[in-house]
C-alpha cells in the first residue's frame, strides 16, 4: 500500500476514534483471531467503548435478514464446516444447523467428548444433497 494512503487512513481513523458517538464494529474471524483480539483491544483502549462484533456467531446478521426480508428463523438451516462459528451461529440464533465434514471440522472432533457444540444434522459433504439429482444433458 502507498505510504500516503496509510497516512490518510491513520488520520481518518484517528478522527473517527475521537468522535464519542461512533459505534465501532469488528469482525470475529477464526483464522484471524489474533488480529480480532488486537483490534478489539485497540478500539476499547483508545475509545473506552467495547466494539460490536458482527461476525458469526453474532446475531447481527440474522437479525438484519429477519427484519429486512421477514424471514422465519424456524425455517432456516445454517450450513457450514466450522463448529465454533457456523454451527454456533445456528444454534445460538434459533436456526437449524448442518455441519459438513468436508472442511475444517472432522467427524472425530464432532464426536469427541470435549466437543460442546452439537449441530442438528451433519453430512460428509454438501454434495450428499445432490447425489440423486440427474445431470441434465444439453440437446
Amino acid at each position: 500500500m502507498d505510504p500516503w494512503c496509510k497516512t490518510f487512513n491513520f488520520v481518518w481513523n484517528v478522527s473517527i476514534v475521537q468522535d464519542t458517538h461512533t459505534q465501532f464494529l469488528t469482525i470475529r474471524n477464526f483464522l484471524n483471531f489474533l488480529n480480532f483480539i488486537l483490534n478489539r483491544g485497540a478500539i476499547k483502549g483508545c475509545t473506552g467503548q467495547e466494539p460490536t462484533v458482527v461476525g458469526k456467531p453474532s446475531p447481527l446478521m440474522i437479525d438484519y435478514l429477519e427484519k429486512k426480508y421477514g424471514m422465519d428463523r424456524s425455517r432456516i438451516c445454517m450450513v457450514g464446516d466450522r463448529l465454533d462459528t457456523d454451527v454456533l451461529f445456528g444454534t445460538d440464533n434459533g436456526l437449524k444447523s448442518l455441519l459438513v465434514l468436508s472442511g475444517v471440522t472432522s467427524e472425530e472432533k464432532l464426536l469427541s467428548p470435549e466437543n460442546t457444540i452439537t449441530p442438528d444434522y451433519y453430512a460428509d459433504t454438501i454434495n450428499d444433497f445432490f447425489a440423486d439429482v440427474p445431470v441434465s444433458e444439453k440437446a
